[in-house]
């Protein structure tokens, strides 16, 4: 492989290797200038330009020498530079053989048994686009047959390309279990991923293989994809795959959030938007939009019509990137109770996603497999019915307020029980005939998935730092003995609170 342009561009940050040969050169405070330049000497260098992309205000240039790759990419948003060399780059040769319209486009969303991700995607000449697949289970691998079954225009489904979008046992270890199921009943044309290797080294860097058996299984992996014959492709941010009428770029992979000691595969995740069928949907499987900066680099260009939510809807998003965005459509796999009620819609971002942008349907799964034919136009009324299921749901797993009367010293002992993941502080107001004796916000913490048990007359174990914040505080004023008060609970998220007596007012 040719060498590269060596002078200063900007501030070396890293050089590390990705795998199966290929190295990541990174760089910071690197100007429009600088990156010019550089293109410019990779071409003094004895560099073929092959191809150029540009995403809003980023920009990706492809070089070749021979069958090895230079991947360069420019985010004038964060200044920062990549140079990405593969040898025997797959992606120089990138072909696909379309067929004739023959169907109408849809994308797919499988209820699987737990919930890692599969999603089908149906183009027009009949073919399909897989993403992930879900876990090792024999019923996700039946249920990602079925849909190509059923949704296949032939009598023999034809995979367009299976993209695995990070090491991770809900995702791409599914295709361990199908292919040998189902290798003589479907074709692979092409895979699309970027893993890491499996050797000693890199046992070292990227400490998640250590767990779960992800050698045994990226090995088996490599083995079971040889014996398919299909081609195999190394993503790299800034690529561009065209399958028949169907365009997917990849915004973020490895190659922005590989940096060594590696603590998780999430961030690893392939970041693609697909343009299908006059709308574009933006994949993110895992990924976090902090590590990928999403933001900062694509701005405006992250708009999507249908947004699979990142990671579950767990963590990942960002309100940030969730205004740029601004989908209609959502789709999640994660079980619903997870989205509306025990995890999810209690966290900012998701808040922001649902209340304050202008999502018309929000899919999860644990209801079924969900069709969307495309292009797809949400149903008249959608928000106003997503909105009132929302609401419907929590109020099953508690309230953000409750009022309790007539309590004394001897009865103000409560129990509040957390039914979500996220721990959340509760505040208690407390209500005197006389105004002066007025106690504000006495401030205690639920833990995620507990009860916790508290007494109003025990200022030691609950509302612990108020004297800093608060000159109303219950340590200040204290409860006169034998005076009849009532208590106002408050609280961001949906709890339940117990009293001695049943509340008089929860909403």
């Amino acid at each position: 492989m040719k060498n590269l342009p060596e002078k200063e561009y900007g501030k070396s940050i890293y050089c590390e290797h990705e795998g199966k040969g290929t190295f990541v050169r990174s760089y910071e405070q690197v100007t429009e200038e600088a990156f010019s330049r550089f293109i410019e000497e990779m071409k003094d260098c004895g560099w073929q330009y092959k191809e150029n992309h540009r995403f809003d205000s980023s920009s990706f240039y492809t070089f070749t020498d021979g069958a090895d790759a230079a991947y360069v990419s420019f985010y004038p948003g964060t200044g920062e530079m990549r140079i990405i060399t593969e040898p025997d780059s797959a992606y120089l040769s990138y072909r696909d053989e379309s067929g004739a319209k023959r169907v109408t486009p849809a994308v797919t969303q499988i209820d699987l048994e737990d919930f890692g991700l599969s999603y089908v995607v149906r183009m027009d000449d009949g073919r399909f686009i897989i993403f992930d697949g879900g876990w090792p289970f024999p019923p996700d691998a039946d249920k990602l047959m079925a849909v190509l079954k059923e949704q296949s225009p032939d009598e023999k489904p034809r995979i367009a390309a299976w993209i695995m979008t990070h090491p991770h046992i809900d995702h791409y270890r599914c295709f361990l279990v199908f292919w040998p199921v189902y290798k003589d009943d479907v074709i692979i044309e092409k895979f699309i991923y970027n893993f890491p290797d499996t050797d000693p080294v890199s046992l070292e860097r990227v400490l998640p293989l250590n767990q779960d058996g992800e050698v045994e299984n990226l090995e088996k992996l490599e083995v079971l994809v040889k014996e398919t014959g299909a081609d195999v492709y190394r993503a790299h941010s800034g690529q561009v795959y065209t399958f028949g009428n169907v365009r997917m770029e990849v915004l973020s992979s490895p190659d922005d959030t590989f940096e060594p000691p590696v603590k998780e595969t999430n961030p690893f995740s392939l970041i693609n938007k697909m343009t299908i069928a006059g709308q574009t949907i933006l994949w993110c499987a895992d990924g976090y939009f902090a590590n990928a900066k999403l933001g900062p680099r694509y701005r405006n260009y992250l708009k999507a019509d249908i947004l699979q939510v990142p990671h579950h809807g767990f963590n990942g998003g960002r309100s940030e990137e969730y205004r740029l965005i601004d989908p209609k459509v959502c789709m999640a796999s994660v079980h619903e109770r997870d989205m509306y009620t025990r995890m999810n819609l209690v966290k900012p971002d998701n808040i922001t996603l649902i209340h304050d942008l202008h999502v018309e349907e929000f899919f999860t799964g644990s209801t079924g497999n969900i069709t969307l034919p495309l292009p797809y136009t949400p149903r008249p009324g959608s928000r106003k019915q997503l909105l009132e299921y929302i609401a419907e749901k929590q109020k099953r797993v508690g309230a953000h307020s409750f009022f309790f009367t007539d309590l004394t010293t001897e009865n103000c002992d409560f129990t509040v029980i957390n039914t979500a993941r996220r721990a959340v502080d509760v505040y208690v107001d407390l209500y005197f005939e006389d105004p002066g004796l007025y106690v504000d916000s006495i401030r205690f913490s639920a833990p995620g998935f507990a009860f916790v048990r508290v007494s109003l007359t025990d200022p030691e174990k609950i509302d612990d730092d108020a004297l800093y914040f608060n000159r109303r505080a219950l340590k200040k004023i204290g409860i006169p003995d034998n005076t009849v008060f009532a208590a106002h609970f408050r609280s961001e998220q949906p709890v339940v609170i117990e009293g001695p007596k049943a509340a008089v007012y929860i909403h």
